[in-house]
């Protein structure tokens, strides 16, 4: 644009043609755009960021190139006329903008040369005032020099005036001149407790004063020897009340006593010497109290005037009374007194003496080397900590008491482990030993508390040993928790050693029964000293069965009401989970009995075959009865149970399942037995079918045997339910059934 002629300004626009040929529009302060919106598309689909090209034509792959390109062309067709129309919007503005600027930089020239003088002029103001200003903040820093100097000077002067105060009212200022008991009135008219405040109160402004001082400083260096003779006579003077108050209060019943006792504990909070309130308590009450009482003479002396109780219980009674009674009404004063502060008279100035006291001069009784003697004396202790902790009147109090150094170092004295050791050697020693013990199965044992073996009796002795009060201390339960998993677990390692292996070969071996050949059973052979193995198994099931029941009722009686704390839950499963392996050789037991027993009771089982002996050929009377040799089948069944009543009087169901089980093993031998026979039976009567049958009374002889077969297994049946089983299941419902068409194939079989 130039300067030197004036701007004309156009009323009309430039709009663009669709042949590219501008034209010119009169002037309008509004555009108007009428464009048309493409189908495809709107403009805001390119203002994303970042715009993607491959994007925007894959998102349109269904319509095609040609229209796409010509609905592109349009748009930007009329973005471009929307460009001009918006420069032509302003355009008039702009050129009259241009002619308005015309001398507008000489003017600007003129204004120059007077602007620069009055920048001058305001930078020599700035100057002085600079000046002035630096020199009226010297004179302030020297007088605040000075201030601090003159403030310094007071607190030399208030240091000084303090000392002489306190050297009037402790009558200091003459060596020579003894001071009064602060208690007592002073010479100027002061009471005892207006004195006291007084001297409180100047003390503390002392140490404030000298807390802002510098210990450098020459005249603070030259008053120390003062003030260390104040601070020394101060505390001499207090100590020396202090002592005579708590002796008055402990001794007389008034109410003035504890008042002046209150008023030298708060003097002492004031000046922040709680510690040594505390200190002169153990000096002038507690130790004189304890040296008389604790002492090794005391607990050596075995003639008590009370036979019952131990000089260990004696001394700590004493204590106990000399806390709740002789120092009651002092704790209550100094209770209320230390409130908020770090002062607990019951605690640092009576029980840290009394557990430090009995460290240094009694310390014996920490021995464990006579574990009767250690556990009366800690039981004893324990039974004293707690009636010590009673006397505690709120709870932080009891925190602190038992945080206390003193009562960690006291607890760490006793030799706990060292007791446990001896108790364990005494304990697992004696268990031992009875498992090492030969035992002797070839005679009757007598039982104890249901209880035949002494191994057994044993370890319900050193289990009940454990847990029992005189051996058992707070602080050793999972360590005697252990010691009894671990005789259960020994327990259970000498039953297993005993009893013969389940992949023993004498015991899989098998024998004949003997019948024939082709009615063999397998059962487990009999023993030649099998009465001697027999009992023995008995014996060990009782025992396995009954110490189970005995431990898990130790378990709920003794063990679970100490266990205070713990998850029984835990407990329970881990005693459980020891019983196991004793458990598990219950079934095998067992099954050994069972076995024996079957193998005994199926010796008669022999004289079945006999039975066509006795009538072919014989004339002999059809049978009435049963053979002889049916008393004699589970006669080893009912001597075991009379000959181990009281064994299995302690499991009756025990008894009643293994006779069953005999029952049916017979039962089933018998079965086997005479289905051999009823055929060799059959085949015989169908051999000789075309002979003459013998018969006597209308009977043949194949129906004599068959009668007397009959006869034979209702005569076990009948013993089998004397003996408690049922005889309508298992192998006797079989031998039953086997039976049953016998009879109605003989009408001369009358049940």
């Amino acid at each position: 644009m130039a300067s030197g002629g004036p701007m004309l300004s156009s009323p009309y626009k430039i709009v663009p043609e669709d042949d590219g040929v501008r034209s010119a529009t009169p002037l309008s302060r509004q555009a108007t755009f009428t464009t048309v919106q493409p189908l495809s598309f709107d403009r805001s689909s390119f203002s994303n960021d970042p715009f993607s090209a491959a994007g925007f034509l894959l998102d349109r792959r269904h319509i095609p190139l040609d229209r796409l390109k010509s609905e592109l062309q349009q748009a930007l067709k009329d973005l471009k006329a929307e460009l001009v129309e918006l420069i032509n919007l302003d355009y008039g503005d702009f050129i009259e903008l241009s002619g308005k600027l015309v001398g507008v930089d000489a003017r600007i020239e003129a204004l120059r040369g007077p602007v620069a003088g009055i920048i001058s002029e305001v930078e020599s103001v700035r100057n002085t005032l600079l000046a002035t200003i630096a020199q009226l903040e010297a004179e302030l820093d020297q007088r605040a020099s000075i201030r601090e100097r003159k403030g310094y000077l007071q607190l030399l002067v208030g240091i000084y005036d303090s000392i002489q105060k306190l050297d009037r009212l402790l009558n200091l200022a003459d060596d020579d001149t003894t001071s009064p008991t602060l208690g007592e009135q002073d010479p100027y008219g002061d009471p005892g407790p207006k004195r006291i405040d007084r001297i409180a109160n100047e003390y503390t402004q002392l140490l404030y004063l000298l807390s802002r001082t510098s210990h450098t400083n020459p005249f603070v260096s030259q008053l120390q020897p003062q003030i260390k003779r104040i601070k020394q006579t101060l505390s001499n003077n207090l100590s020396a009340s202090l002592s005579s108050s708590y002796l008055d209060v402990m001794k007389a019943n008034r109410e003035s006593a504890e008042t002046g006792l209150a008023q030298i504990l708060r003097t002492y909070v004031s000046i922040d010497r709680v510690q040594e309130a505390e200190s002169t308590f153990i000096e002038w009450v507690t130790m004189p109290f304890l040296e008389k009482v604790i002492t090794r003479q005391v607990l050596t002396d075995t003639q008590s005037a009370r036979s019952s109780d131990s000089p260990l219980r004696i001394m700590y009674d004493q204590i106990l009374a000399f806390v709740t009674v002789d120092c009651n009404r002092v704790l209550q004063v100094a209770g209320r007194v230390f409130q908020g502060t770090s002062g607990n008279l019951l605690v640092n100035a009576i029980w840290a003496p009394i557990t430090t006291t009995i460290i240094k001069k009694v310390p014996f009784i920490f021995n464990a080397g006579i574990p009767e003697v250690f556990h009366v004396n800690y039981t004893t202790t324990s039974s004293f900590v707690s009636s010590f902790e009673e006397t505690c009147r709120t709870r932080k109090t009891l925190m602190a008491l038992r945080s206390h150094p003193s009562t960690i170092e006291f607890m760490k004295r006793w030799q706990l482990p060292v007791y446990f050791q001896i108790r364990f050697r005494e304990i697992a020693s004696d268990f031992e030993e009875a498992c090492s013990a030969s035992i002797s199965f070839d005679e009757d044992i007598r039982m104890d508390n249901g209880i035949v073996l002494s191994p057994t009796t044993a370890l319900m002795v050193c289990v009940q040993l454990c847990w029992d009060d005189a051996v058992y201390l707070s602080g050793l339960e999972w360590r005697f928790w252990k010691l009894t998993l671990q005789l259960i677990a020994r327990y259970a390692q000498w039953v297993q050693a005993l009893l013969p292996p389940e992949g023993d070969p004498n015991q899989a071996s098998a024998v004949t029964i003997p019948t024939s050949a082709t009615v063999a059973r397998q059962v487990p052979p009999i023993p030649a000293n099998g009465a001697a193995k027999l009992r023995k198994m008995l014996y060990f099931y009782n025992d396995v069965v009954v110490a189970t029941k005995q431990l898990m009722a130790i378990f709920n009686e003794s063990i679970l009401p100490k266990a205070v704390g713990a998850d029984t839950q835990k407990l329970q499963a881990s005693l459980e989970e020891s019983f196991q392996p004793l458990q598990n050789q219950v079934p095998w037991i067992q099954n050994w009995i069972v076995q024996h027993l079957v193998g005994l009771c199926i010796e008669p089982l022999g004289e079945v075959q006999n039975i066509p002996r006795q009538y072919r050929m014989t004339n002999k009377e059809a049978p009435a009865r049963p053979s002889y040799y049916v008393a004699e089948i589970l006669k080893p069944l009912h001597q075991t149970s009379d000959g181990f009543a009281e064994i299995f009087r302690s499991t009756a169901h025990a008894r009643l399942e293994m006779s069953q089980c005999v029952v049916d093993g017979v039962a089933n031998q018998f079965c086997t037995t005479l289905q051999y026979l009823l055929d060799n039976v059959r085949k015989f009567e169908e051999f000789s079918r075309k002979k003459v049958k013998r018969m006597t009374n209308g009977l043949s002889d194949d129906d004599k045997i068959r009668m007397q077969i009959w006869h034979d297994v209702q005569g076990f049946l009948q013993q089998a339910k004397a003996a408690g089983a049922d005889d309508n299941t298992g192998a006797c419902a079989t031998l039953r059934a086997l039976v049953e068409p016998l009879q109605s194939a003989n009408p001369g079989i009358v049940a």
